[in-house]
């Protein structure tokens, strides 16, 4: 055939060996680091090469607003070629690869439909002003349409025979649809690169200025992510953090208890929620309180979160609050202390003086320079009356001082008994009958003394107050369950507590008592003390048949700090 030799002639198809060198070359250029136009670029001057002859161009459409964003070509268009939608062939509609990459829209009725971007055709529209044949291939990929590759052919002299010329079209679009294809891929995965690569800088973003504190560590606990939060609170910074066992540098800086509680998370695939110490390059103490999570990549855990908030202020005004309220209770009892020094301090005159006449009637000769036993008794009752008025004063001091944050090993039996000696006269004044039942092998707990005296002494005294004129019962009573905790319940026969009371029993300032009687905090702090301790309040009341308040305290608290408990009226 004449016309097809011409043709051809024209538009050579290149040998095997070669197209195959093109092809490899071109995919070694091709990369996904490579910029929209370089990669366009490259498809454009790769094609020229592999389609000698053929009239090629490259429409780019912007991503956005998918008009024409830019046009690669080697010979005059037509006016058009700048504003003509994108179009897809109705042809191509059959095979799968297109209809799986197409971008769709969905209209109304709720139906998939090309966007209006797009325009379905019969066959391709010519972009060159000398072309009399071509087609066109999309470049699809995820959904998204970058633009289309044109390539036409031009008027070959001699090649027709009054009908209709051939061209190499089928062979043409043989190499030009794998090609497309590749390149259309190679760019839809760097989007996909830069989106991810986005996010994930907005999310580090996000993290290191949040004003919270974030820590993350992976599996084997070595920290992937110290915020900019941690580094202003602690004085590390995130160099100093990142890659650190986190276990071992925590523990080296005398603060075990996050990693601890980190790897409890990672072991029960809860959250966990704790109130903590935490390091600091200066040597302050810091207080920090975290919601620990296991972070999943699928359903396999990746990383261990810890995000948290600085409490060292509040726990600061909190314990000033809590001596506020030990002076304010050391107020209700100062008749007692008064009661307390003056019955020894009369013994200790009465005795002194019958000594100091004896002795100055024997100094005079007028009677015997010897004692008697009713001397050494006198004696003994100063001496006595002397310790207990030392004794009670060094309490009060004691009592009245600044609560320390160190743990003690006691037992809670003598920290019960103080607590109803600071409360005598209030109990004597209320004419409350005080019984007492403490069981006989508690074993030693670990807390802060003075918060659970204080504990002991605000119950005995809400109960004194809680009874009628008359007078009532004041039962005392402490417990164990096993080796897992003990308790204190102390019970009154008072007037109970109304209904309406009860959801704000624990708030602070909420009173029932007479202006002066109370500073509405008592409870509020007797439940901070007890949740701060990992323990449990409860309370049961028959509004005319009194009260009874239940503290239960875990005897092992372990290297981490208790649960923050959340709500209140569990309780």
């Amino acid at each position: 055939m004449p016309s097809r030799r011409l043709v051809l002639e024209r538009f050579p198809l290149l040998p095997p060996a070669e197209v195959l060198s093109n092809i490899v070359d071109f995919s070694r250029m091709v990369s996904a680091n490579l910029g929209d136009s370089d990669l366009t670029r490259i498809l454009y001057d790769g094609l020229r090469a592999m389609l000698p002859g053929r009239l090629v161009a490259v429409r780019v459409l912007d991503a956005k607003t998918h008009l024409v964003s830019a046009v690669l070509a080697d010979a005059p268009l037509v006016q058009e070629a700048l504003t003509m939608p994108a179009t897809i062939p109705r042809g191509a509609l059959d095979h799968q690869n297109v209809l799986d990459n197409l971008p769709k829209t969905t209209n109304e009725a709720g139906e998939s439909e090309l966007p209006s971007y797009i325009r379905l055709v019969d066959e391709h529209p010519l972009i060159f002003k000398d072309a009399v044949a071509g087609f066109a291939v999309p470049l699809l990929a995820g959904g998204h349409m970058m633009g289309e590759v044109h390539v036409n052919y031009s008027t070959v002299d001699g090649a027709s025979d009054g009908g209709r010329p051939w061209f190499p079209i089928k062979p043409d679009q043989g190499l030009v649809i794998p090609v497309a294809n590749h390149l259309a891929v190679v760019a839809h995965t760097r989007r996909l690169l830069r989106e991810t690569s986005y996010l994930q800088e907005y999310l580090e973003q996000i993290v290191d200025q949040a004003n919270a504190l974030i820590v993350a560590t992976d599996m084997q606990g070595r920290v992937t992510v110290w915020n900019r939060a941690l580094h202003r609170l602690t004085g590390f910074s995130r160099w100093d953090a990142s890659g650190q066992d986190l276990s071992v540098w925590f523990k080296s800086l005398g603060t075990p208890q996050l990693p601890l509680v980190m790897r409890q998370a990672a072991a029960s695939g809860d959250t966990v929620t704790r109130e903590m110490k935490l390091p600091s390059a200066g040597g302050a103490v810091i207080r920090a309180a975290f919601n620990v999570v296991i972070v999943k990549s699928g359903q396999l855990p990746a990383a261990i979160l810890a995000v948290g908030q600085d409490v060292t202020a509040m726990r600061a005004l909190q314990g000033q609050v809590i001596h506020a309220e030990k002076l304010a209770t050391l107020g209700q009892i100062a008749a007692g202390v008064a009661h307390e020094i003056n019955n020894p301090l009369t013994s200790i005159q009465v005795c002194a003086e019958a000594v100091s006449r004896k002795a100055k009637l024997a100094i005079e000769g007028r009677v015997p320079n010897v004692f008697e036993p009713a001397d050494v008794d006198r004696l003994t009752k100063i001496t006595e009356g002397s310790e207990r008025i030392r004794r009670f004063a060094k309490d009060l001091v004691t009592y009245a001082r600044p609560s320390s944050d160190d743990n003690q090993q006691f037992a809670l039996n003598d920290v019960v008994s103080h607590g109803l000696s600071f409360c005598e006269h209030v109990l004597d004044e209320a004419r409350a009958r005080v019984e007492t039942d403490f069981h006989p092998d508690l074993p030693e707990l670990t807390a802060i003394r003075d918060q659970i005296l204080q504990v002991a002494i605000n119950l005995i005294t809400n109960a004194a107050q809680s009874l009628p004129p008359a007078g009532g019962q004041v039962r005392v009573r402490t417990w164990r369950r096993g080796n897992a905790a003990v308790g204190l319940a102390v019970s009154d026969t008072g007037r109970g507590i109304k209904d309406a009371d009860r959801p704000h029993l624990f708030e602070p300032f909420f009173t029932t008592k007479a202006p002066g009687r109370g500073t509405g905090l008592g409870l509020s702090i007797v439940r901070n003390i007890v949740f701060s301790h990992g323990g449990q309040i409860t309370f049961q009341s028959r509004q005319g048949g009194g009260t009874t308040f239940v503290v239960t305290l875990p005897l092992a608290r372990g290297e981490s700090e208790p649960d923050l408990l959340q709500d209140d009226e569990s309780n």
